[in-house]
């Protein structure tokens, strides 16, 4: 969307690579060695069933719309929308 009004350039596929490289490791960093993972289990580990249910919709819901959106934006691109 950003390229698109012309607000960034589109980088080329090394450095998109790149970028993308360097948020999963800053990512995954944060998550696995700050021992993350273990306070956020602990979080949610005496978490109810129809409170773990609903979260499981929430979930769902999230991922189904982010995917709609990828979707929507990708016909939007090709000028079929």
């Amino acid at each position: 969307m950003l390229t698109r009004y012309g607000i960034v350039a589109y980088p080329s596929d090394i450095q998109y690579y790149i970028i993308e490289g360097g948020i999963i490791a800053l990512l995954g960093w944060r998550f696995f060695f700050r021992k993350r993972y273990d306070r956020i289990i602990a979080r949610y580990d005496d978490e109810s069933p129809v409170q773990r249910k609903s979260g499981a919709w929430v979930l769902a819901l999230y991922v189904v719309s982010t995917i709609a959106v990828f979707f929507l934006e990708a016909l939007q691109r090709q000028g079929k929308i």
